[in-house]
């Protein structure tokens, strides 16, 4: 998905890491057969992974951590575990190591750990990986975070699921509750040799066939599909004991009243996307009322309605959903609070 020059300015002008590439591509087959590329999707057997160390820390499996999995094992219980599951905004592209969403509970948690009643080092380990949905979120549960057997699970997401869901195949949104990528479309082609025309083809807006993306399904059932998947990892959460807090996360139209930088954001962004962006705060709103009925969703935390009372001067956002330093600041604290009730009631 392209970014905005402010975005990919930032990006591309964070510290230059040290990171030694012939040792990660030597730990498993599929990093070794993707040993050609510093930056991107690295192909793997169930689902993708993310290889870009220069958005910050990452470890042999892409995820943005300083610690192996086989780290968090040997010492898991020496520590009080917090499992952190996103797509980009979870592994915080446009920030530093320390500035994460996930670096800041994990501080907040440890300062305040005597009040909460915890009485190990916390550790929270972000499992997010940009592009992912709900159904990553779940997958990378599965293949990484279930043996880990997580004191809390953070399933921090919303705007992937929305953006996706709203081109996703109709029928498999409809009677499946399965959203994806649509760069799936493109690879299921390629691999197949396909002659079928898809809508990424006419995504380039330099080019004369340019069009834009139409919606293939309109909020309430991209809601519904949504909210479906949350409960559905709360009960993988309950399986193993876990408190599971569902994140809605917010984007740049949660705010009431935006910053003079954020304003360019509204109009920056890629057109292709133009249809399904119009109706994103149609999703987000939805979404903040289905999600606070019951208990199926865990500790719910919404972030998008708390977004909507911060004040115009201060720019949270780096485009219109990645947060900056005094976003990731204002989530971590939602999460945190939210996190504080629930071990409080426990």
């Amino acid at each position: 998905m392209k970014l905005p020059s402010v975005a990919v300015k930032r990006m591309t002008g964070a510290p230059s890491l040290s990171y030694d590439f012939s040792g990660y591509n030597e730990y498993c087959i599929f990093n070794k057969l993707s040993e050609n590329s510093t930056y991107g999707y690295n192909f793997f057997p169930y689902g993708y992974l993310f290889r870009y160390p220069k958005w910050g820390t990452i470890n042999s499996l892409g995820f943005r951590s300083g610690y192996e999995l086989s780290d968090i094992k040997a010492i898991r219980r020496e520590i009080f575990l917090v499992e952190f599951y996103g797509g980009s905004t979870g592994f915080d592209i446009l920030v530093s190591d320390h500035e994460t969403i996930a670096a800041r509970i994990e501080k907040l948690l440890n300062e305040n750990a005597t009040e909460l009643g915890i009485n190990r080092p916390v550790v929270v380990l972000n499992l997010s990986q940009p592009g992912n949905v709900i159904l990553n979120h779940i997958l990378n549960f599965t293949l990484y975070g279930y043996a880990l057997d997580p004191d809390i699970i953070i399933s921090h997401g919303g705007f992937n699921d929305f953006l996706s869901g709203m081109v996703s195949d109709h029928a498999l949104l409809r009677d499946h509750a399965i959203t994806y990528q649509d760069t799936m479309e493109s690879w299921a082609r390629f691999l197949h040799q396909s002659k079928h025309t898809i809508p990424l083809d006419n995504a380039d807006e330099s080019n004369k066939c340019f069009m834009p993306v139409d919606m293939k399904s309109y909020p309430p059932l991209v809601v519904n599909a949504y909210a479906e998947r949350l409960a559905q990892f709360k009960t993988y959460a309950d399986s193993v004991n876990a408190t599971f807090v569902s994140g809605l996360q917010s984007c740049l139209y949660s705010k009431q009243s935006i910053s003079a930088e954020e304003t360019k954001f509204t109009k920056s962004y890629q057109q292709y996307y133009k249809k399904p962006y119009m109706a994103i705060r149609s999703c987000f709103d939805l979404a903040s009322e289905v999600l606070t009925s019951g208990d199926k969703y865990g500790v719910h935390i919404d972030i998008h309605k708390y977004f909507y009372s911060l004040k115009s001067m201060d720019t949270h956002f780096g485009d219109n959903h990645h947060l900056l330093p005094k976003g990731t600041e204002e989530a971590a604290l939602c999460y945190y609070k939210g996190i504080h009730k629930a071990l409080s009631q426990q």
